[in-house]
């Protein structure tokens, strides 16, 4: 046993030190994905545009279609998972009114939920998906590896389908940026 191994023996039975809280796992972890940096898009036409800094933005359309995003996760003992982006439905043509789109959210081909998300105003607003459910947060095979999968998409048979605008994080020196953030929290033991 080293010095580090046999000093923690010694604090334990003194009662200074105990196992589960040297293991204990990270009680909350924080993803953040950048909205252009997809690994896999389908969409008639979609594409990134960034106005100097100042509008960032991945948009798809003009119907249904996904991004994905790969994402490394810790899944012990998770009893929360939030998903926060800022969302609206894409509109290429500005002579059309303005529509909304169902967003359905994915995590590993898991749905995790849809929100019909605001029509196309170039900025945006800030979407959350919540589970809360541990039984089903294990039912996601999360891996601390980059091979998760988040979803965004706007189905075929979704009732409302518009596209898909995701904003960055540029706009974030004017206020209103969001990357993709992904929050988990551990069960406080």
């Amino acid at each position: 046993m080293n010095k580090l191994g046999t000093m923690l023996a010694f604090l334990t039975v003194l009662g200074c030190a105990h196992s589960a809280e040297i293991d204990k796992p990270k009680a909350e972890q924080k993803v953040v994905l950048r909205v252009g940096e997809f690994f896999d898009a389908q969409w008639t036409n979609y594409g990134f545009y960034d106005d100097s800094g100042m509008f960032e933005h991945q948009y798809g359309g003009p119907d249904a279609g996904y991004f994905a995003y790969h994402f490394g996760l810790d899944d012990a003992d998770i009893h929360r998972l939030v998903v926060r982006a800022r969302l609206s439905a894409e509109s290429s043509d500005r002579g059309k009114p303005m529509e909304t789109s169902d967003v359905s959210l994915l995590i590993n081909g898991v749905e995790i939920g849809t929100q019909r998300v605001q029509p196309d105003d170039q900025k945006g607003k800030v979407y959350e998906w919540v589970v809360d459910k541990p039984d089903f947060i294990k039912k996601l095979g999360l891996s601390d590896k980059q091979r998760n999968e988040l979803r965004f998409e706007v189905k075929e048979d979704a009732k409302s389908k518009h596209g898909l605008c995701l904003y960055g994080e540029s706009l974030q020196e004017i206020g209103q940026g969001q990357p993709i953030e992904i929050h988990a929290e551990a069960r406080h033991m």
